[in-house]
């Protein structure tokens, strides 16, 4: 789903990738496709550059990286801090025709932060699709962060809630 769809994705954002599962699956199925990962703990940052470098996934770019609403909330951070606005284009910027695909796997009480910090990109309809894996008492904030711009698509599984909104 999405404004025009995802399938012609040429960069994939994961916010929150903790060791990196997913991105290195998505990197390794689709070497098309620059993966971007960021993720604040060190151990996991470790994990997950560990993963691209054995499995040889060049497309694969991991940074460390703490996300906040604003960046008047990084003085509190300890290691590097940013929003998501600040971040965009993610380094994406060089390839042709390039989209951008936005997920969100955070769920412990960051993705307000991460969503809120996005928020003049979602109005400026600068991503393309946006996947969030989260709690059910998550879902109208999101809805509320994203607004206009996206269509919902809402799935729940025995887990955790899971949220897809593009």
């Amino acid at each position: 789903g999405g404004r025009g769809g995802s399938r012609n994705s040429t960069c994939v954002l994961d916010i929150g990738a903790q060791f990196g599962t997913c991105v290195a699956v998505l990197a390794k199925r689709f070497p098309q496709v620059q993966v971007r990962a960021m993720e604040w703990r060190s151990a996991d940052m470790a994990l997950l550059r560990r993963t691209a470098a054995v499995n040889s996934l060049g497309n694969l770019q991991a940074r460390a990286m703490r996300l906040t609403r604003s960046l008047a909330g990084c003085a509190q951070e300890r290691g590097p801090c940013s929003t998501v606005a600040v971040e965009y284009p993610f380094g994406c910027e060089g390839l042709a025709a390039h989209r951008i695909v936005l997920w969100l796997s955070e769920v412990n009480g960051g993705l307000s932060e991460i969503l809120e910090g996005a928020a003049d990109l979602f109005e400026g309809r600068l991503i393309d699709a946006v996947g969030i894996a989260t709690v059910a008492a998550d879902v109208p904030l999101a809805r509320r962060l994203l607004g206009p711009s996206f269509t919902f698509e809402e799935r729940v599984s025995a887990a955790p809630s899971s949220v897809q909104g593009s």
